[in-house]
């Protein structure tokens, strides 16, 4: 060839391996650089090398649909709160303090609930103050609660609002978000051991709306005996709350409008999403040396009509005496309107234990 031709074709092939070069080397770097980024999370198992989250101990963590959690942590009595994403790396520069202790409070019992603006709503019992009985245990408390937006600031004043004051009994509760980034609330009461005690149970369904305000309050059950109200969580199906009371099972709407609902044998519960829950309940009975274990499970609608029941009999027997029908029983959803759920029994001695897994699909 002429050596024009020549030079021209070596020097577009020389800017095309440079280029090529340049570009192997640029896309190289970026992975190692973002696979090395996509993570903070050491694979080490030594203590010193796990995650520092925020400080404090004995954290609850909430987890957001897109994998990033919120992380809570108590330090001399003081709440914190930082959050995550899904790869491990801090959201906020510094920790949230939801509760600053006072000097005499203690806070725990830490729970917690997503509004639908990626943040989170929490509630905690608080001590301060508190009677004290013969053995030196609380024997009343109040309870708070604050929201925290996915910034980390604060959102009802510095210190949240008082969902129940000292005055009275001990007090628990358990919550559901309202669809509106607000609360709904179940407050348990007992007050049977204070100086001025009532001798009494309260049962108490209470909505908050975003801004912390509450909309209404509701009693539901009271009992002149301790311990005998329904202790269960509550539970969401579309704009209706399932809770429990000594009449059984009720509904109520985010209005606070109750609906009348039939009366159902509930044993263990989930809340498929917000649509439907499910329903067992375990029977035990003997056939000669044998001891069969027996679940029922329902599926229902919002308005708590059957959708589908199946009767599922374990093939897990024991002889009478040598053991137990029925061990370490749990239910968990599927997230494709199914379930997955345990049996088993055990034989003893030596102590063995036999665990069934089963799934059920919709």
């Amino acid at each position: 060839q002429s050596p024009g031709i020549w030079d021209f074709s070596r020097s577009h092939l020389g800017v095309f391996l440079r280029s090529f070069v340049f570009i192997y080397f640029f896309l190289f770097a970026s992975f190692v650089l973002s696979s090395s980024s996509l993570s903070q999370w050491s694979t080490s198992a030594n203590p010193d090398s796990s995650l520092y989250v925020c400080p404090g101990f004995t954290p609850t963590i909430r987890t957001l649909p897109d994998g990033s959690s919120f992380i809570f942590g108590m330090s001399s009595y003081n709440l914190w709160l930082q959050k995550l994403d899904p790869f491990g790396y801090k959201q906020w520069t510094q920790s949230t303090q939801v509760c600053k202790n006072t000097g005499s409070n203690s806070v725990y019992n830490v729970q917690s609930v997503l509004d639908k603006e990626g943040g989170i709503i929490v509630w905690w019992i608080d001590d301060r103050n508190a009677e004290l009985d013969q053995w030196f245990n609380y024997t009343q408390n109040a309870l708070y609660m604050q929201r925290i937006n996915k910034f980390g600031q604060k959102m009802w004043s510095d210190t949240g609002i008082q969902v129940a004051s000292l005055e009275g009994g001990w007090k628990h509760a358990y919550g559901v978000d309202d669809g509106a980034n607000g609360i709904i609330l179940i407050q348990g009461e007992s007050d049977f051991y204070r100086a001025n005690k009532t001798n009494k149970e309260y049962k108490t369904l209470i909505r908050y709306n975003d801004l912390g305000k509450q909309i209404w309050k509701i009693l539901i059950d009271s009992a002149n005996t301790q311990g005998v109200l329904p202790g269960q969580p509550i539970y969401r199906l579309k704009n209706k709350i399932l809770y429990f009371t000594l009449d059984g099972p009720q509904l109520i709407d985010t209005s606070g409008n109750k609906s009348k609902s039939p009366i159902i044998n509930f044993g263990g519960i989930i809340s498929d999403g917000d649509s439907v829950l499910y329903s067992s309940r375990e029977v035990f009975f003997d056939s000669v040396s044998q001891q069969y274990s027996k679940k029922l499970y329902t599926k229902y609608s919002d308005v708590l009509d059957t959708i589908w029941s199946i009767d599922y009999s374990s093939k897990s027997l024991r002889s009478i005496g040598d053991g137990g029908a029925w061990t370490n029983p749990f239910y968990q959803i599927d997230n494709a309107g199914g379930i997955f759920t345990s049996n088993g029994y055990y034989v003893s001695p030596p102590f063995i234990a036999h665990i069934f897994v089963q799934h059920i699909n919709q």
